[in-house]
């Protein structure tokens, strides 16, 4: 259904999407880095507050959105060359429509919240949105920590899913929901992926707890008597039994029996 609603909204709204918007958003991110970094008072008006928006501060409603993944001068280079791999990545595999729908959806649930619970907010989870989605689309691309370890960038969503799950348990009141609302726009579009996985867990799950039943019920019956008394039914589960095999006229076959039995059957 969200598939047949993108695409109705793309033929009508299409033409007025920006190609290549991955570019125009680093080269922001970039700019703000320098700025900041030269004067760092300037941070404290460009994040998302709702007391300065309210007092007529809109640009903060943008701003926010365009604050560099980090300001430490050794990562935020690769981090926005990252960044620019991932939405060029989505663009390509989405569209251009599809992949500004989706940043844009981030930007709304990241605002919403933010001017429901009142603290100051950073990008933090619209870019996280970003890394689960290109994470999701390409689980096998592998990125290399400390330039030597390849890493799935999988695992490293998966991480960032533990961090988001840590805001949730520890926030307090209406914080508690920013982080879900802001990745709402992950969870939209991606939420039938999720459901097979949460589907492939269970399966897999199923399999393997039927396998181990299994070993069990082998590893029971190698440990089972494997002689039986034809006649009173003793096994050789009892080390002091003894066992005989009659092959005689009324046995007909080789049959087990204890030792007692074994003379007046």
């Amino acid at each position: 259904m969200l598939n047949r609603w993108l695409a109705t909204l793309e033929r009508r709204y299409g033409r007025f999407t920006v190609p290549n918007v991955t570019y125009p958003l680093v080269f922001a991110m970039a700019v703000i880095y320098v700025l900041v970094v030269t004067n760092p008072g300037l941070l404290q008006w460009l994040v998302l507050d709702r007391d300065a928006i309210m007092r007529g501060q809109l640009w903060r409603l943008v701003t926010f959105a365009l604050l560099p993944p980090s300001f430490h001068p050794v990562f935020v280079v690769f981090e926005l060359l990252f960044l620019h791999t991932m939405g060029n990545a989505l663009e390509s595999s989405w569209g251009t429509f599809r992949y500004q729908i989706y940043l844009g959806v981030g930007w709304l649930g990241v605002v919403a919240v933010a001017m429901l619970s009142g603290a100051p907010t950073s990008n933090a989870m619209l870019l996280a949105s970003v890394l689960f989605a290109f994470a999701t689309l390409f689980p096998e691309y592998e990125i290399r920590v400390l330039f030597l370890i390849p890493v799935p960038i999988k695992w490293i969503a998966v991480l960032a899913g533990l961090g988001v799950l840590a805001m949730i348990g520890t926030a307090n009141g209406l914080e508690r929901l920013y982080p879900v609302v802001a990745i709402g726009n992950y969870l939209l579009f991606f939420w039938v992926e999720l459901v097979d996985l949460v589907r492939g867990y269970t399966r897999r799950a199923g399999r393997a707890q039927k396998f181990g039943r299994f070993r069990s019920d082998v590893r029971a019956g190698s440990e089972r008597a494997r002689r039986v008394c034809a006649r009173c039914g003793v096994t050789d589960a009892d080390p002091s039994i003894d066992f005989r095999v009659c092959s005689c006229d009324k046995c007909k076959s080789p049959t087990d029996f204890c030792l007692e039995h074994s003379r007046d059957h």
